[in-house]
C-alpha cells in the first residue's frame, strides 16, 4: 500500500512538471466530482464489510458464551452427584476444556477441525451417560445431557 502511494505521488509530481497548469485547472472541477463519488462508494463498501465482520464476530461470541454457560451448568449439576460420579464427570470436563483452549482454538484459527476436542467431548458425553448414580440422580443426569446437547448445537452453529 505504501508502494502504491509512492508510485502515485511520483506520477503526480511528474505530471505537474510535464502538463501546463491551465490544463489542470480546466479538469479540476470534473475530477473533484468524480473523486467525491468514488469516496462515497468506498465509504459505503467499507461500511458493508465492517458490518459483515462485526456480525460474524457477534455470532461467534454468542456461541462461545452459550457453550461456556452450558458447560458451567454441567459442572454445577455434577457437584450434586456422589463422589465417584462427580469426579469422573469433572475430570472429563476439565480434559475437554483444556483441549478446547490449548488446541481447538489454534486449529480454528487455521480453519481446521479439531478431532481431539471432538473425541474429548464424546468421552464427556459417554461419562455423563454411563456413570453410576442412584435412581434419584437420573433427573440431574438428564439435565446434564440436555446441557451437553446444547453445547454440541452451539459448536455446529
Amino acid at each position: 500500500m505504501l508502494g502504491t502511494g509512492l508510485v502515485a505521488a511520483f506520477i503526480c509530481a511528474l505530471l505537474h512538471r510535464i502538463v501546463h497548469r491551465d490544463t489542470f485547472r480546466r479538469y479540476h472541477e470534473v475530477g473533484y466530482a468524480v473523486f467525491l463519488q468514488l469516496g462515497v462508494i468506498f465509504a459505503v463498501l467499507l461500511a458493508f464489510v465492517f458490518n459483515n465482520v462485526w456480525s460474524n464476530y457477534d455470532v461467534a461470541s454468542q456461541a462461545i458464551d452459550s457453550e461456556c454457560g452450558s458447560l458451567h451448568g454441567v459442572a454445577i449439576l455434577s457437584d450434586r452427584l456422589p463422589s465417584p460420579a462427580r469426579d469422573a464427570i469433572l475430570n472429563d470436563l476439565h480434559a475437554y476444556l483444556t483441549i478446547v483452549i490449548d488446541q481447538e482454538w489454534a486449529d480454528m484459527q487455521r480453519r481446521n477441525e479439531s478431532r481431539a476436542a471432538d473425541a474429548k467431548f464424546q468421552s464427556l458425553w459417554h461419562t455423563v451417560e454411563t456413570v453410576n448414580t442412584d435412581l434419584a440422580d437420573n433427573q440431574i443426569r438428564g439435565q446434564m445431557l440436555s446441557l451437553l446437547k446444547a453445547v454440541k448445537q452451539d459448536c455446529i452453529r
